[in-house]
């Protein structure tokens, strides 16, 4: 997963449009002076930005036309064969399940963070797609990824998320 994927030339400016949408939906926050300022609660640090996924799984039509003007085309672009589509409950199960409808391919999920498991419908060799909400330390990713492997499966070298805030160009 340390390859870096080549943008297609158009992607710039789609990239650019969606961002536009979050901005609209309210799912991005920047600091621009004054008293207020995001608090992370998990990690006590605080920010001048902060992103809000659950605006965008929690609506479908975004959600759905999202994955079909940046996710989808980009798996093309890349020529990956996906069996399935793999998340963590419960912010990357609407991800999941989107991907998975425009791909024609069943999705699964981890049991929980605390039972980092996936169904035994997996089938083995299945070539499985990792996808989450956002991405801050990498953990759930990687909980996701091990349970992959655990059910024999290939994991795509590609993770799709909404905002990757690790500061991390590979997951591993």
């Amino acid at each position: 997963m340390s390859e870096k994927t080549e943008l297609m030339p158009s992607e710039h400016e789609v990239l650019k449009k969606w961002n536009l949408v979050f901005y609209d939906l309210g799912a991005v926050w920047e600091y621009s002076g004054g008293d207020v300022c995001a608090l992370h609660t998990l990690s006590g640090k605080v920010s001048d930005y902060y992103f809000n996924s659950e605006v965008i799984s929690n609506d479908g039509e975004i959600l759905e036309a999202l994955c079909r003007e940046v996710y989808l085309p980009q798996i093309k672009h890349s020529n990956l064969a996906i069996d399935a589509v793999a998340s963590y409950p419960p912010y990357g199960v609407a991800f999941a399940n989107a991907m998975a409808r425009g791909l024609g391919v069943p999705s699964y999920f981890l049991r929980s963070l605390d039972v980092p498991e996936i169904n035994d419908q997996l089938k083995r060799d299945a070539r499985v797609l990792v996808v989450a909400d956002d991405i801050f330390s990498g953990g759930s990713v990687l909980q996701t990824i091990r349970a992959v492997h655990a059910r024999r499966c290939t994991v795509v070298p590609l993770v799709f998320a909404f905002g990757n805030f690790s500061g991390k160009t590979s997951i591993e």
